[in-house]
């Protein structure tokens, strides 16, 4: 009776299977990060078993806010931003994203807009900008001109906004680190964004 495996055979086969098995398996997980189905390119999505805490930096510009007049948008989950949206002529006049197939803004919906279309793997990492007194606010403080860095661009897109018409102007930036993801914004806008702030998420203490 001839023997089913030799030597050869017994190693050999078995190798070349275990081989092909895991040659597909990192084929498909390479896929599903390029297609944005897993998020471990950031430190934050690594430590997902333990409690996640949302710290605020911000918010910069006006810091006499109204509570009627305040806003807050935050991705959740496994959600990433797709889209920045910003409106903006002499000063910034709303802001927004897109993700999870919804769009959220605030702010008033005038003047020119301009989205910022993130890529594949791309986060925001950082803001800055300058706040004055508007003209045309009453000469209440209001961001003049905003800049949004990324990961994929650390020189950062902008400025938006020209600043025309605002005296005693003023700059900010929220650090060149964030503590975790950036998951959102928050400020004031009772017309034009008076002031603006950002979220970012980070692991608790075990």
């Amino acid at each position: 009776m001839r023997q089913l495996y030799d030597m050869g055979e017994l190693y050999i086969v078995p190798f070349f299977y275990i081989l092909g098995v895991l040659s597909s398996s990192i084929a498909a997980l390479l896929t599903n990060i390029i297609n944005n189905q897993y998020y471990y390119l950031h430190p934050t999505h690594q430590m997902a078993s333990r409690k996640l805490i949302v710290v605020q930096y911000g918010p910069y510009g006006n810091q006499f806010q109204k509570e009627n007049q305040r806003f807050s948008m935050k991705i959740e989950g496994n959600e990433f931003i797709k889209e920045v949206i910003i409106r903006h002529g002499k000063c910034i006049d709303a802001i927004g994203f897109v993700a999870g197939g919804l769009t959220v803004t605030s702010g008033a919906l005038i003047n020119n807009e301009s989205k910022i279309k993130l890529g594949r793997g791309e986060f925001i990492t950082k803001i800055s900008g300058t706040s004055g007194e508007y003209t045309y606010a009453g000469h209440d403080r209001v961001i003049s001109t905003l800049k949004i860095y990324t990961n994929f661009n650390p020189k950062g897109y902008g400025p938006f906004g020209t600043g025309e018409d605002t005296k005693n102007v003023t700059a900010f930036s929220s650090p060149d680190e964030l503590e975790g993801r950036f998951v959102g914004f928050f400020g004031n806008a009772p017309g034009f964004i008076y002031s603006l702030g950002i979220y970012a998420e980070k692991a608790g203490a075990d």
